[in-house]
C-alpha cells in the first residue's frame, strides 16, 4: 500500500460483514494486463497514473504526474482525443491504436478513453494483430440470426449461451437470472464436457452485492483476466486538486474486489467475463463466463458480446410484451364479462361470484372472497370466515393503500400460518376505503426444493487465530426446502385487479347516478301523489258530507215514514260514508309517512301503550260487552323513535289486537320487550282469532284483509302504515300467529337512531 493509504476511503479489510457497502467504484487498482492514466479534463494535466506504467509503456508513473498528456502521446493520437473532447464524442473513437518503445521492443495497445467527473481516463490494453483481424461482424450476424430464429424463450437462453461460448472460447458460459431479492439462478449453460453442470443451481445475493449489480447497468461488460495476478496501484490515491480518489465507475479495467477474488479462487475459476442483461431499465441477469486458466478478451470482442446481450435483452422485452398483450387481452375479455354480469342485476357480488364467469377467471388461483358491508361471500378454496375477517382487520391496521400483495402471507401475518397450504399468496383490493370492503384472491403454497451452489449460510472461516467472515469454500450442490410461499403475483395480474377495482368503482358510480335519478323521479311522484291525494280527498269529502248529512236528515225527520227496510238502507248509506271517510284518512296518512324528517326522542313504551289502549277501549266500550285486558311485561325498554309516528304505530298495533281479540272469552293483550346489541325488541300479543301463516307475506300490504267479515271493520291499511313507519326508523317487523289462539307482532328498532335525521 502506498504512503497515502492512511487516507484511503477504501476498506483496508473486506469481508462478508462489509462487502455489500464496499465502494468498488473507487477501488485504487487497475488489473495487471492494463495500465491507466487520468488527467484533468480541462487542462489535460496528468493527475493519476498506475504504478505499472514503466513496464507497460516505458515511462515511470512518478515522472509524468503534473505533466501535460501531450508530452507522452503521439501527436496523431493526441489530436484524435482532443478533437473528440471538443465534440463530446470521446466514446466514439474507441479503441485507438497506439504503440510504445519499451526495452527495445515495440508494444502495441488498444487505448480506451472515457470522461467522468472532470477526469479524462485513458486505459491501455494489449493489442493482438491476429485477434484484431477476426471478422466479428460475420460472427455477430450469425449469432443474431440464430437467436432470432428461436421460437421459445428457453431456446433463446440456450442459443445465446452457445453463441457467446463459440465467440469467446470460455470454458463455461451461463445465463444467470436474478430474482426480486437479488439471488441468482443458472437457467441455461454451455460448457466443456469435462466440467460439472451448474444448470439449475441458485446463488445467494451476497455473491454479487447490490452495488456490483448497480454498476453492471452502467458498465455492461466486466472482465477479469487473471484472478491470481497482482494488480497495479493507482498513484496518488487522492487527487491533489480535489482530495478525492479516482472514480472508476466507467473503467473497463478497474481492479477487482478482494473478497470477490477470494470467492472466484474458492470456485477454482481463473478468469471471468460478465455481460449485463437489462430488461425495462432493470438488471434482469447476466451472461457469466468462466475460464479455468488466465484469459483476456479484447475490446472488439467484448463489444460484440455486449451487442449480443442487447439483442438478448430485446428478445426478453419482446417476449414479455407478447405475453403481456395476450394476458391483457384475456383479462380484458374476462373483466368485460364481469362488468356485464354486474350490470344485468345491478349487483356487484352476484356479478362477480355467482355467474358463469367469476373473479377466479382473472388469473390462476384457487379461492377468492368479497367482504362488503360486513357480509362475506367466498368462492373456491379459502380460509375460514373468522380468518378472513381477522385478515381484513389486519389490513385495515397495517395497509393504508387500496392494494396489497404478498406471496408469503404467513411471514407478514403469522396468524395465517396454519392455512399456508391454501393461502400463502394474497392479492387484495379495497373498493371503498371508508367502508373497509375487500376483494381478496388466495394462492396456495408452492413447496419447492431449491438447489444452491454450496450452503449459502456457510460463512465462518478461521484464519490466523481470528474469526472473520469470508466467502464459502464449498460449492457442492446443497438442497433447501422452501415452503410458506406461493408463486408470485405478476405485474399484469396486479394491474388487472387494479383495473377491476376501477371498473367496480365506475359501476358503483353509474348505479349511484341511476338511483339518484330514480330518487328524484320518486320525489317528484311523491309530490304529485300528495297533491293528488289532497285534491281527491277534498273532492270526495264534500259529496260524502252531503250524502251523510242527507241520510242523517232522513233518519231524524222521516224515520216514521220509513219501513224497516228503508231504515236499513239509510243506515247502510251512513255507515258506508263513514267507512269511506276513514279510508280516505288512512290513505292520506300512508302517503305522508316518509315525507318528513324524523325527530328522534327517548320514549317509554308503557306510557304510549297504556294511554292509547285506554283511548281505544273508551271508544269501543259501547260496542263490546267484554273488554280486553292490557298486560305490560315490565320492565319495558326505552325506545328511540319519532313521537308522532311511534304513537301512530302503537295505535294501529293495539287497535288491531283489540279488534281481533274481541270475540275471545277473556280477551287479553300483552306488551313486552327487551334490549340487545343496541336494538330495542318489543312485541304486541293478543289471544284472538289468529290467521294462517301462509298469508304472512300479504299481511303488511295495502288494502290486504285476511278476514272479510262485517264483524271486523277496517280498510287493510293500518299494518301497511305500521311497516312503513318501522322501515323509516331502519327497523324491522315480523309476525307469528296460530289460528284460534292469537297473533304476536315483533318490532325491532335500532338505538343508533337516537339523533335527528
Amino acid at each position: 500500500m502506498n504512503k497515502n493509504s492512511i487516507h484511503n476511503p477504501y476498506p483496508v479489510e473486506v469481508d462478508l460483514s462489509n462487502c455489500d457497502t464496499e465502494p468498488i467504484h473507487i477501488i485504487p487498482y487497475v488489473q495487471h494486463h492494463a495500465c491507466l492514466i487520468a488527467c484533468n479534463q480541462t487542462t489535460l494535466e496528468i493527475i493519476h497514473a498506475s504504478e505499472n506504467l514503466k513496464d507497460k509503456i516505458g515511462i515511470a508513473h512518478l515522472d509524468i504526474i503534473g505533466k501535460s498528456l501531450e508530452t507522452i502521446l503521439e501527436p496523431t493520437v493526441f489530436t484524435i482525443i482532443t478533437d473528440a473532447l471538443k465534440k463530446e464524442e470521446v466514446l466514439a473513437i474507441n479503441p485507438v491504436r497506439i504503440g510504445f518503445e519499451v526495452d527495445d521492443k515495440y508494444l502495441s495497445y488498444n487505448l480506451i478513453v472515457h470522461t467522468y467527473q472532470q477526469r479524462l481516463i485513458l486505459e491501455f490494453e494489449p493489442y493482438d494483430p491476429i485477434v484484431a483481424t477476426t471478422n466479428y461482424q460475420y460472427s455477430l450476424g450469425k449469432a443474431i440470426l440464430n437467436i432470432q430464429q428461436a421460437k421459445e424463450l428457453h431456446e433463446v437462453y440456450k442459443i445465446a449461451a452457445r453463441e457467446i461460448s463459440l465467440l469467446t472460447g470460455y470454458d463455461r458460459v451461463m445465463v444467470y437470472k436474478f430474482d426480486q431479492e437479488g439471488h441468482g439462478q443458472v437457467i441455461a449453460e454451455e460448457k466443456s464436457a469435462k466440467l460439472d453442470s451448474f444448470l439449475g443451481l441458485n446463488y445467494p445475493a451476497t455473491d454479487i452485492p447490490k452495488q456490483a449489480r448497480a454498476l453492471f447497468l452502467i458498465n455492461k461488460v466486466r472482465l477479469k483476466s487473471n484472478v491470481n495476478s497482482t494488480p497495479s496501484a493507482i498513484y496518488p490515491l487522492l487527487g491533489p486538486d480535489n482530495q478525492a480518489p479516482l472514480d472508476l465507475t466507467h473503467s473497463v479495467n478497474r481492479g477487482v474486489s478482494p473478497i470477490h477474488l477470494e470467492y472466484l479462487r474458492n470456485m477454482g475459476v481463473n478468469a471471468t467475463m460478465s455481460i449485463a442483461i437489462e430488461n425495462n431499465g432493470k438488471l434482469w441477469g447476466m451472461f457469466a463466463c468462466h475460464h479455468y486458466s488466465p484469459k483476456f478478451v479484447n475490446f472488439e470482442l467484448r463489444k460484440t458480446c455486449e451487442f449480443i446481450g442487447q439483442i438478448f435483452s430485446g428478445h426478453l422485452s419482446l417476449h414479455a410484451a407478447n405475453e403481456y398483450r395476450s394476458s391483457i387481452l384475456e383479462v380484458s375479455l374476462t373483466k368485460s364479462r364481469l362488468f356485464e354480469q354486474m350490470s344485468t342485476n345491478w349487483n356487484v357480488i352476484q356479478g362477480l361470484i355467482n355467474q358463469k364467469t367469476t373473479i377466479l377467471d382473472l388469473f390462476k388461483c384457487k379461492g377468492a372472497c368479497i367482504l362488503s358491508e360486513g357480509n362475506l361471500v367466498t368462492i373456491g378454496t379459502t380460509p375460514s370466515e373468522d380468518q378472513i375477517r381477522s385478515l381484513a382487520k389486519w389490513l385495515n391496521e397495517h395497509n393504508k393503500t387500496a392494494f396489497f400483495q404478498t406471496n408469503e402471507l404467513s411471514r407478514v401475518f403469522p396468524a395465517m400460518a396454519n392455512v399456508k397450504d391454501i393461502a400463502s399468496g394474497l392479492l387484495s383490493i379495497r373498493i371503498m376505503p371508508e367502508l373497509n370492503n375487500y376483494i381478496m384472491w388466495f394462492r396456495a403454497e408452492l413447496v419447492q426444493e431449491v438447489f444452491w451452489a454450496g450452503n449459502p449460510k456457510e460463512k465462518d472461516i478461521q484464519r490466523d487465530n481470528d474469526m472473520r467472515l469470508s466467502p464459502r469454500k464449498s460449492f457442492e450442490k446443497w438442497k433447501e426446502s422452501v415452503n410458506g410461499q406461493s408463486s408470485p403475483w405478476s405485474q399484469h395480474e396486479i394491474e388487472s385487479v387494479l383495473s377491476l377495482r376501477n371498473d367496480i368503482k365506475d359501476f358503483i358510480y353509474k348505479k349511484y347516478r341511476e338511483v339518484k335519478n330514480y330518487n328524484e323521479e320518486l320525489t317528484k311522484a311523491y309530490d304529485e301523489l300528495e297533491s293528488f291525494s289532497y285534491s281527491v280527498s277534498h273532492d270526495l269529502r264534500a259529496p260524502l258530507r252531503n250524502i251523510n248529512g242527507f241520510a242523517q236528515i232522513l233518519l231524524e225527520d222521516y224515520s216514521a215514514q220509513l219501513d224497516e227496510y228503508g231504515k236499513d238502507v239509510v243506515n247502510t248509506i251512513v255507515n258506508s260514508t263513514t267507512h269511506m271517510n276513514s279510508l280516505i284518512n288512512d290513505i292520506l296518512t300512508f302517503s305522508k309517512i316518509g315525507r318528513s324528517n324524523l325527530i328522534i326522542n327517548e320514549l317509554k313504551i308503557e306510557n304510549y301503550a297504556s294511554s292509547i289502549f285506554n283511548e281505544l277501549i273508551l271508544i269501543d266500550q259501547h260496542k263490546n260487552s267484554t273488554l280486553p285486558k292490557l298486560i305490560l311485561k315490565e320492565p319495558l325498554p326505552l325506545v328511540y323513535a319519532d313521537a308522532i309516528l311511534f304513537k301512530q304505530l302503537m295505535q294501529n298495533l293495539l287497535s288491531n289486537a283489540i279488534k281481533y281479540s274481541s270475540m275471545a272469552d277473556a280477551p287479553q293483550i300483552e306488551v313486552g320487550g327487551h334490549t340487545k346489541d343496541n336494538v330495542v325488541h318489543f312485541y304486541v300479543k293478543d289471544n284472538g282469532m289468529g290467521f294462517n301463516l301462509k298469508y304472512k307475506s300479504q299481511i303488511f300490504k295495502v288494502f290486504t284483509r285476511l278476514i272479510n267479515s262485517d264483524k271486523y271493520t277496517g280498510n287493510g291499511v293500518g299494518l301497511a302504515i305500521v311497516k312503513r313507519i318501522i322501515e323509516q326508523h331502519n327497523g324491522s317487523i315480523d309476525v307469528d300467529s296460530t289460528e284460534g289462539e292469537g297473533t304476536t307482532f315483533f318490532v325491532s328498532l335500532p338505538i343508533s337512531n337516537n339523533q335527528d335525521k
